[in-house]
């Protein structure tokens, strides 16, 4: 199997250090729930011909993008990943390095938006996956459509 995540364990802001939860003093929230951070970069390779022009491109920058993920251990999970944009040479094209769990049009990954869907096939309200997850409720009604999008591809 082909590995796509290289999983680091870093603190939320600062590059270095431990997870952190949000008990421990990083971002409390107000109904006491707690939020762990996973740190990461996406090692999936980017061609290196631009898509626009077929010429070479180069590293332009280093993005980090949050991205909630199942929970573990009744805590809320949220991973950051870092991933590599490039920029074409000749054409100045940007071309990001594809995140290949990270649900289209959602900061959600692609399992999270199956869990979404279970709880809502078994007859639960947006409402209630709102509570149950801390999704808020117009991402529990567009993860029908991620779903969608990721078995039936049109």
């Amino acid at each position: 199997m082909k590995r796509i995540w290289k999983r680091q364990v870093r603190s939320c802001g600062v590059f270095g250090g431990e997870t952190k939860t949000s008990g421990e003093g990083n971002l409390p929230y107000t109904d006491g729930s707690v939020m762990l951070r996973t740190a990461g970069d996406v090692t999936v390779p980017v061609d290196p011909a631009c898509p626009a022009c077929a010429s070479a491109i180069r590293l332009h920058a280093y993005e980090t993008v949050c991205i909630r993920d199942i929970p573990v251990f009744n805590a809320k999970h949220l991973l950051l990943v870092r991933y590599q944009r490039h920029r074409c040479t000749c054409c100045a094209t940007e071309v990001c390095q594809d995140i290949p769990f990270k649900a289209p049009g959602h900061f959600i990954t692609e399992r999270f938006a199956r869990l979404v869907v279970r709880y809502l096939a078994l007859g639960m309200t947006n409402k209630a996956v709102h509570r149950l997850l801390g999704l808020n409720v117009p991402s529990a009604k567009g993860s029908w459509q991620c779903v969608e999008s990721m078995v039936d591809p049109k």
